[in-house]
């Protein structure tokens, strides 16, 4: 567990919390760590769970599933992201683990329910928790305003212009992922794609992405 606590230490959720301290509020929690494999699920949506997840290791899906089948990215969670609704109350997203996962199990209303020895560091996590919240609801916003845009090359030239780098590359996932991530269809993306280097919008270089022409792109996001 010793392993464990360094990694929190490095987080958002425990900032300002030793690494004495912390291992103090795991032992408070009842903290248990569990080895997922690929494809396991997490969280469903409309449904409460009293857990929540801290991943440590791998990566998980969070998505919108709809009643005719078939989901939505919202992203991708990687190590250090809590996945859950710390007080309980329904999932508003479904997660599974992408591959496999090493996640920290806590009860969902540890967050909000003071022990009884009334640490102060336990009241610092709650605040810590509140500004990890707070940059959830900024990621979902952001993909709701991607999802808004009409034209598949419009949401693929916001999205470009979201993860590109200093030097003019944005690196994204495998195709699969990235259409799961827009809401299209992977052909789609494909011909999208195509279209745009035609253009000599981008320039594809496997996995990255090269912004050749960013007025044109930033005028498709109009």
């Amino acid at each position: 567990m010793k392993e464990v606590v360094r990694l929190l230490s490095a987080g958002p959720l425990f900032a300002g919390i030793s690494q004495a301290e912390i291992g103090q509020l795991l032992c408070c929690a009842g903290a248990q760590m569990r080895k997922l494999p690929a494809g396991a699920p997490l969280l469903a949506e409309g449904e409460e769970s009293p857990w929540v997840y801290l991943l440590m290791q791998g990566n998980a899906a969070v998505e919108n599933c709809f009643a005719g089948g078939g989901c939505s990215r919202l992203y991708t969670a990687g190590p250090g992201e809590l996945l859950g609704q710390p007080g309980g109350g329904p999932s508003p997203v479904s997660v599974h683990a992408q591959t496999a996962c090493q996640v920290l199990v806590l009860p969902a209303d540890f967050f909000h329910r003071i022990c009884g020895r009334a640490c102060d560091f336990h009241r610092r996590l709650a605040a810590n928790l509140l500004a990890v919240q707070s940059r959830q609801i900024w990621r979902l916003s952001k993909k709701l305003r991607l999802l808004a845009a009409g034209r598949l090359d419009q949401r693929l030239a916001m999205l470009l212009l979201d993860r590109m780098s200093a030097d003019g590359t944005a690196s994204l996932e495998s195709r699969e992922q990235l259409a799961a991530y827009l809401g299209a269809a992977r052909p789609s993306l494909s011909r999208t794609l195509m279209q745009m280097q035609r253009d000599g919008l981008i320039a594809v270089e496997g996995r990255a992405i090269r912004v050749l022409d960013r007025p044109a792109l930033e005028q498709l996001c109009l």
